[in-house]
């Protein structure tokens, strides 16, 4: 998993890249198209071959949009309580906060990481998990312990923030059925976060 997509796959793209630096169109590209991009595209190929010979439910299951305005609610409350969770822990540890405002080219290059991200765990993962157990909430929590532990890049209280967050983002999508939820989750909390946190 580190190699296909993680920091390794990354460096080695940059150097054929000549190591640009990570500001406008080549950040926004990054997160198109580096950052997670190959592990999606093997969880998908996985899913999709799973679903064929009846062992996963089909993607689309996890795709479908059914109750837009029960997702946009549940988006909504589980971002503010992200948000409200990771400001006081950040207050808590003593990390300055840094306002400006939000990088155009992040959020555009967010639209498709954190999409990435959230079909790899709350989508291919979580169907895993849960279809190996049974059990939603086995499920959630499997999810939020490796999405918080490929955190490394953060300390330790942030990333059981991380844990916490993934367990609100895993409720909503079992309450709305879909990764969609998650995703307005993650990059709600993101846009707004980023533009609080010091870089």
């Amino acid at each position: 998993m580190q190699w296909v997509g993680g920091p390794e796959f990354r460096r080695f793209v940059r150097d054929l890249a000549g190591h640009p630096v990570r500001q406008g169109p080549w950040l926004a590209a990054e997160h198109m198209l580096v950052q997670t991009t190959l592990m999606a595209a093997v969880c998908a190929l996985v899913w999709a071959i799973a679903a064929r010979l009846g062992e996963l439910p089909p993607i689309r299951e996890s795709l479908h949009v059914r109750e837009p305005r029960k997702i946009m609610l549940w988006a909504l409350a589980a971002s503010a309580l992200i948000i409200a969770l990771v400001c006081g822990v950040v207050a808590a540890i003593g990390q300055p906060f840094a306002p400006r405002p939000p990088d155009p080219w992040s959020v555009l290059g967010n639209l498709f990481s954190n999409f990435y991200e959230d079909f790899i765990f709350s989508g291919f993962v979580f169907v895993v998990l849960r279809q190996l157990t049974g059990k939603s909430w086995i499920a959630v929590v499997g999810v939020s312990l490796l999405f918080a532990g490929v955190h490394t890049q953060y300390p330790l209280e942030l990333r059981a923030s991380i844990f916490v967050s993934s367990v609100i983002m895993g409720v909503a999508r079992v309450r709305t059925g879909t990764i969609w939820t998650v995703w307005l989750v993650h990059m709600i909390s993101d846009i707004v976060l980023d533009a609080l946190l010091p870089a």
